[in-house]
């Protein structure tokens, strides 16, 4: 007879690789890597299944990310400071 081996779905807070992802970038917006690490919160996210949780946030993040691009930080720091608003 097989045994089976129990297993666990792992419990994944809504939202907590994109946070990380922000907290991490909004410290220093003009560093190199910036975009990098706020599109890999964003695949985090939707690899999750969390994209339509968290519509307002991402809608920021890709923002910031936009901003970041055109070279404007000021603006993607604004974005991603009201986005850790909205994730509280």
């Amino acid at each position: 007879m097989l045994a089976v081996a129990s297993r666990t779905t792992p419990v994944v807070e809504v939202g907590a690789r994109l946070r990380a992802a922000v907290e991490k970038v909004v410290r220093d917006v003009s560093r190199p890597g910036a975009v990098d690490d706020l599109i890999a919160g964003l695949a985090w996210t939707a690899a999750c299944g969390q994209t339509c949780q968290l519509t307002g946030p991402v809608a920021g993040v890709r923002q910031a990310i936009a901003a970041l691009r055109a070279g404007d930080a000021p603006a993607a720091e604004s974005a991603l400071r009201s986005v850790l608003a909205a994730m509280r």
